[in-house]
């Protein structure tokens, strides 16, 4: 019988790879959110981009977190295709009284979240779920005000 043992890190270009897979669908629900910011389901929408990236592994070969720039890099894989997201996410909302806001807020408030994660999974490694929900508020809210 042989006994793996599996180490808790990861190469470079594995971290990327999974980040990038999941960044379209964090920046989806947060296009929900923009559009539809008292909706029923934007707790359940919260919860959804908060599981999607809640930790990342240390790098292998220097055990240490990924950087805030690399990681960055990785969720920012799809920002320059805001506008088919917003295209798709609204044509498949259901509910008539979606928000009207332009790509570039949404293009902010994806980044301010990507900003905030990187900074967070470099230096702790994990996120805390409530402070990445009074994130989410203060981005909804600050996109909120201008309409």
């Amino acid at each position: 019988m042989k006994l793996y043992i599996r180490s808790m890190s990861e190469s470079q270009c594995r971290i990327y790879d999974k980040l990038a897979d999941r960044s379209w669908e964090i920046d989806k629900h947060i296009v929900k959110l923009l559009l539809l910011p008292d909706c029923q389901d934007a707790n359940h929408w919260k919860r959804e981009i908060v599981r999607f990236v809640d930790h990342v592994n240390k790098l292998s070969g220097n055990n240490k977190w990924p950087d805030a720039k690399f990681l960055k890099k990785c969720l920012s894989t799809h920002n320059d295709a805001v506008d088919a997201l917003l295209y798709t996410v609204s044509g498949n909302l259901k509910e008539a009284n979606q928000r009207d806001i332009s790509e570039e807020d949404v293009r902010i408030a994806i980044e301010a979240y990507q900003d905030w994660l990187a900074r967070e999974l470099s230096t702790h490694g994990a996120i805390r779920y409530d402070d990445a929900y009074a994130v989410l508020d203060e981005i909804i809210d600050n996109s909120y005000r201008k309409y």
